[in-house]
């Protein structure tokens, strides 16, 4: 019998790995409980295997679900607006810039075909310092009309971290976007 009880907060993250294993050798006999909002399930780390209930067939000790939580209290209301920003592609006009910047840089065809496979990618098209300053100017508007008004918070996500990066450095930052005290 023991008298040890280990409570881990964050359980999905520090109990799959070394730690976890060395704190089961240093105490064997100890009743672990791991505690996480966001269980792992997957075949080389599992919350659920690592200390779900066995009588349990999801193997879940206690549920506590977003709704309860928000019925609580403890949790505002999460609102996904996804806010778009028109991407809008002149082929003629990016044809004709193309043309004159490989003749401006006297290239090649494989430079000209390997400069036009990475400018017609995606990211490039949705990082373009125009289409960002759009998605900032979009941002500011309805965080002032819409969410302030309301005493809410706002998260914005964009599409890897270089655009973060680069929102961030817009020439003309906003005090909506870029109020780092919120942080």
């Amino acid at each position: 019998m023991t008298n040890i009880i280990v409570l881990v907060d964050e359980a999905h993250r520090t109990q799959e790995g070394g730690l976890g294993e060395k704190m089961r050798w240093a105490l064997p006999n100890a009743h672990f409980y791991g505690l996480t909002g966001t269980p792992i399930s997957g075949i080389d780390r599992n919350t659920f295997k690592l200390f779900g209930a066995e009588e349990d067939p999801g193997r879940y000790m206690s549920r506590y679900s977003y709704k309860q939580s928000i019925r609580d209290g403890a949790t505002n209301p999460v609102k996904f607006e996804p806010r778009l920003a028109e991407l809008r592609v002149d082929r003629d006009a990016i044809n004709e810039e193309f043309e004159q910047l490989a003749t401006e840089n006297d290239l090649d065809e494989e430079e000209k075909a390997a400069l036009s496979r990475r400018a017609g990618k995606l990211a490039i098209m949705l990082k373009s310092p125009r289409r960002m300053a759009a998605v900032s100017n979009d941002i500011v508007e309805h965080f002032t009309s819409h969410v302030m008004p309301k005493k809410m918070k706002g998260m914005v996500v964009v599409y890897d971290r270089e655009a973060c990066v680069q929102m961030y450095y817009l020439p003309v930052k906003s005090s909506v976007l870029m109020r780092l005290k919120w942080l």
